[in-house]
């Protein structure tokens, strides 16, 4: 469908900058003709963050500063500050990230009317006496789906309580217990929902082709595959036998092992010490879980070097009595030297292999192309990116958080702020990277986004999709290893995102019969 643009009129907004588009008018205008706190729903890509341009422009041209905007992560506010510069006329637009010394952005602070920060830097400062939240009037909170729990969102949205709070997100999850969580941690009165099937929003919405390609566990890692259920069902086995009452049917999902460790210290802090050795018995399961799922999602060789952590545990000067336990398994002893025997085999990833064919065909079709790679584990991406600097055609960059894993050094902003100028500008075609760059980093021309292993969270399989899609018909490949966790974790994230189309589908049906509220929704 063709259309011909027309773009927002308003005092602070730059001429021919803004799209007017109905469905964020009619967000806008419903927001402040109620000012009361709203969860904005909307799918990837069609515009979330120009909603909260509008309001920012109209907060300020009629009330005047402050304008706080929150995002998670610091590549996205950065991006967001470039963002609204573009879109507002007001030079007093600043990004206050850690790396920002605390005087320099008490002063900042007050020298500017839009302040683009994370929720950890803001929490911090207000604690320090830095910052006044009283002094905001507008609270934007971007990936609102993150507030829930401790997270540092909880404790801004709290202090600004002078403040209309708008969240935004794409993906509020399948359960009821975390919409209204996020609803009682922002205070939301209200919500505004869209779906990719509204018929002011289709023209909007670009075709995504989705593909799951189905790939045979290789063969070679059978054998240390099958030593390491031995040694979970022999561990499971003396548990059950030990704890008789204590319900373990079905599949020990590293979640069931957790609950079940938190309740039995609960019954330890009781006196009830019998306990003490189902724990070690469920410490030692949990890390043997760990490396099957290395195995069946990762490989051999990020499932070998956590078997080697293993070993090296038990060998420091204090090492935990658990940790010596495992080590002496005759069991563990032998996956360990099948793991090392397998890694000298050089088997390459049946997974790897097939990136390098989708990377390959989709450069050679066109050398315009940009693509992102998605993966769990700094190991493996790291082998990714070797990989791809070796194909023709192919400019890769991994694109990591600031933490550094191990020897595995992470990446400065500065360093993530150049990564993302030069794949804008297609200096660099393949972006490889971990979860830092599931969420709102807008990269309109992205072409291809590929997942190395499915996930089982709704909220990030929507945030990965999304980054391609945007400004064109995208297409996303997941790839899976039949027979697997991979294949559990697939399915498992199908469920899940399933329900929560059902949720928004609920929370619209609610505001097209005028029913906004939480209250109206249960």
């Amino acid at each position: 469908m063709s259309y011909e643009k027309e773009f927002v009129i308003h005092p602070l907004i730059r001429e021919n900058t803004l799209e007017k588009r109905e469905y964020q008018i009619r967000i806008y205008e419903e927001i402040l003709s109620k000012m009361e706190n709203t969860l904005v729903v909307l799918p990837t890509g069609v515009g979330k963050t120009e909603i909260a341009v509008l309001l920012m422009a109209e907060m300020l041209h009629k009330h005047g500063p402050k304008v706080l905007f929150l995002a998670p992560t610091r590549p996205l506010v950065l991006q967001h500050r470039e963002r609204l510069l573009k879109y507002i006329k007001d030079d007093k637009i600043v990004a206050l990230t850690g790396n920002v010394d605390p005087e320099e952005r008490k002063l900042l602070w007050k020298e500017n009317n839009i302040i683009v920060s994370t929720p950890q830097v803001i929490r911090n400062d207000i604690l320090s006496g830095y910052i006044d939240p009283d002094e905001v009037k507008l609270l934007i909170v971007d990936e609102a789906h993150r507030s829930v729990g401790k997270y540092a969102y909880t404790f801004v949205t709290e202090k600004c309580s002078n403040a209309l709070i708008i969240g935004l997100t794409a993906s509020p999850g399948s359960k009821m217990e975390r919409i209204e969580e996020i609803m009682k941690h922002l205070n939301i009165k209200r919500f505004q929902v869209k779906s990719e099937k509204d018929e002011d929003v289709k023209p909007y919405v670009h075709e995504i082709k989705l593909e799951t390609i189905m790939l045979d566990f290789p063969d070679e890692f059978e054998p240390l595959r099958e030593k390491i259920k031995e040694i979970i069902n022999a561990l499971v086995k003396e548990l059950i036998s030990k704890y008789p009452d204590i319900n373990i049917r079905g599949r020990l999902t590293k979640k069931r092992i957790l609950d079940m460790q938190k309740s039995f210290s609960d019954y330890i802090s009781k006196g009830m010490k019998s306990y003490y050795e189902g724990l070690s018995l469920l410490s030692m399961i949990l890390k043997m879980q760990i490396a099957l799922e290395y195995l069946e999602t990762q490989g051999i060789t990020t499932c070998h070097e956590y078997l080697e952590q293993l070993v090296h545990l038990a060998r420091v000067e204090d090492a935990k009595r658990t940790d010596i336990r495992l080590n002496k398994l005759r069991g563990f002893q032998e996956a360990v030297i099948m793991a090392r025997e397998i890694s000298k085999m050089d088997v390459k990833s049946p997974k790897l292999r097939k990136i390098e064919n989708l990377v390959r065909e989709q450069i050679t079709k066109n050398m315009q192309s940009r693509i992102i790679i998605f993966t769990n584990y700094r190991n493996i991406n790291q082998d990714i990116y070797e990989m791809l600097l070796r194909v023709e055609g192919v400019r890769p960059s991994r694109f990591l958080g600031q933490a550094t894993r191990g020897e595995d050094k992470g990446m400065s902003q500065e360093e993530q702020e150049e990564v993302l100028k030069k794949f804008r500008n297609n200096e660099i075609n393949v972006l490889v990277s971990t979860q830092i760059g599931e969420e709102g980093l807008d990269i309109p021309e992205t072409d291809l986004v590929i997942f190395h292993e499915p996930v089982s969270s709704e909220i990030r399989n929507i945030q990965r999709r999304g980054r391609t899609g945007r400004a064109r018909p995208g297409r996303v490949v997941i790839l899976v290893y039949k027979n697997t966790i991979d294949e559990i974790m697939f399915y498992a994230g199908l469920k899940k995102e399933k329900k929560m189309k059902q949720r928004i589908n609920q929370l619209e049906t609610k505001k097209k019969k005028g029913q906004y509220s939480l209250l109206d929704f249960q």
